[in-house]
């Protein structure tokens, strides 16, 4: 009974735990087995438990990959930015979640389980993640989470349009970001250093008139030569030579 309890008090409330970190907890199969029958515990898809009667959102879950498991993933781009409240009223945070990250991260099959249709993994190798000062924290029912700082955010929603955003949700965010750093923005996309990306974050926040567009504008960002193409079939943008949809035309920046 000690056991249990000792259990009980270190679980926060939402969350999950998975069989590895039971047992390294020194909570047998066995254990286990008798927590889910005296109905202390609940199975979660595979490998994983839930408190018994306990509701896990997907925010909870996340928590318990960063902070249980360890995994080196975090909430971006367009998700981190409705999460800080830009874009809220667009969709809903759990409907298509960008979840991203760098090199060898597995998911979980309880998660994968769980969550697969509602979460868009996005591995790249392109950004430092090692880099602290790139995330903030986002806290839910006392869950706090890492997730990417509106910088970061940014130029990974820029870097997934069109593929996961479209242009005209990325320019109804971006329109709200007027407390973007632009020293640390700057820093980001230099690091990145894709001309579309480049392109198309001076032409919206020069069109929008975001505060960090100055800076943007004088910082030598690589804007390379030629086209680019960001929408197959819409209009040229002859200042900074980019394919953009027709239906930005519907909004009052062109």
């Amino acid at each position: 009974m000690q056991k249990i309890n000792q259990l009980l008090s270190i679980w926060p409330k939402g969350t999950v735990k998975s069989t590895k970190e039971l047992i390294a907890a020194d909570i047998s199969y066995q254990l286990v087995a008798q927590y889910v029958k005296s109905g202390w515990l609940q199975p979660l898809g595979r490998g994983a438990y839930k408190l018994n009667g306990d509701v896990i959102e997907l925010h909870g879950a996340v928590y318990s990959l960063q902070r249980s498991i360890g995994l080196k993933l975090h909430p971006g781009g367009k998700t981190a930015l409705i999460l800080k409240g830009f874009g809220h009223y667009m969709s809903d945070t759990t409907d298509n979640f960008h979840l991203y990250y760098s090199g060898d991260v597995l998911l979980p099959e309880w998660f994968r389980s769980v969550w697969k249709n509602k979460i868009k993994s996005v591995k790249t190798e392109k950004f430092n993640y090692s880099d602290s000062g790139y995330f903030t924290d986002h806290t839910e029912n006392t869950l706090k989470i890492k997730i990417s700082s509106p910088e970061l955010a940014v130029v990974e929603m820029l870097n997934q349009t069109p593929s996961l955003n479209t242009v005209t949700e990325t320019v109804q965010i971006m329109e709200g970001l007027m407390n973007l750093r632009a020293d640390l923005l700057i820093k980001i996309l230099n690091e990145l250093n894709s001309v579309k990306v480049n392109r198309l974050i001076l032409f919206i926040s020069e069109r929008t008139g975001l505060p960090c567009f100055p800076y943007l504008r004088d910082a030598g960002l690589n804007l390379g030569s030629g086209k680019r193409k960001i929408a197959e079939n819409g209009f040229l943008e002859k200042k900074y030579n980019i394919t953009l949809p027709d239906d930005l035309k519907e909004f009052n920046i062109l």
